[in-house]
């Protein structure tokens, strides 16, 4: 068993989000950040404010943002996000494999 299934979800923000930065890999990338962004609506819902919500798989990841929590969430939610953005244009600006 993992260190983090024990536990339940986890903190989206630390070595959840700035490590799966440091590995590159998209689909790893896109799937935490979109986990981040799951729990941060669900954190602002239980707060009163109104999202819109998404039937993603990702949603259980982590556990819900609090309102202490959301300031470095959403710096690591944005810093995940330059990356995804940063690997996604190095990709179509390779040409295509001609193997």
């Amino acid at each position: 068993m993992s260190e983090n299934e024990d536990r339940g979800p986890i903190a989206p923000y630390g070595p959840a989000i700035w490590d799966a930065a440091k590995r590159g890999d998209l689909h790893e990338m896109e799937h935490i950040a979109d986990a981040a962004r799951q729990a941060l609506a669900r954190g602002a819902k239980q707060e009163g404010v109104q999202i819109e919500s998404s039937t993603s798989a990702a949603a259980g990841h982590f556990h819900d943002v609090a309102a202490h929590e959301v300031v470095a969430v959403r710096e690591a939610l944005t810093h995940l996000e330059g990356k995804i953005h940063e690997l996604r244009s190095s990709q179509a600006q390779k040409p295509p494999d001609q193997s």
